[in-house]
């Protein structure tokens, strides 16, 4: 079927195996998710999957560690800080340690 929607030139529906695993494409597909949907941040697996987006949520539950490891990263790459990151900063003192 791939060859046959290049033939005609529709857009390809299935991904090429593989692909989910590597982290930069799932983080993309995350980001254009939520650019579409006007989401600011990733919603949960179910919430995902409900709207159509079950093989990014698939991913990262199997390829990325999960929601817990794979949106510190998502954000990382958005330039948003984590709240972990920010409430251990405060909670040392920031970068120098100064309180």
């Amino acid at each position: 079927f791939r060859k046959f929607r290049d033939i005609l030139g529709q857009k390809q529906i299935q991904r090429e195996k593989g692909v989910w695993k590597n982290l930069d494409f799932t983080i993309n597909q995350a980001k254009e998710t939520m650019l579409d949907e006007g989401w600011l941040d990733l919603p949960p697996h179910t919430q995902l999957t409900e709207r159509g987006y079950s093989q990014l949520a698939n991913a990262i539950r199997q390829y990325h560690g999960g929601y817990f490891t794979f949106r510190p990263k998502l954000n990382e790459s958005l330039g948003i800080s984590s709240e972990k990151e920010s409430l251990l900063e405060i909670y040392v003192g920031g970068e120098n340690g100064e309180q």
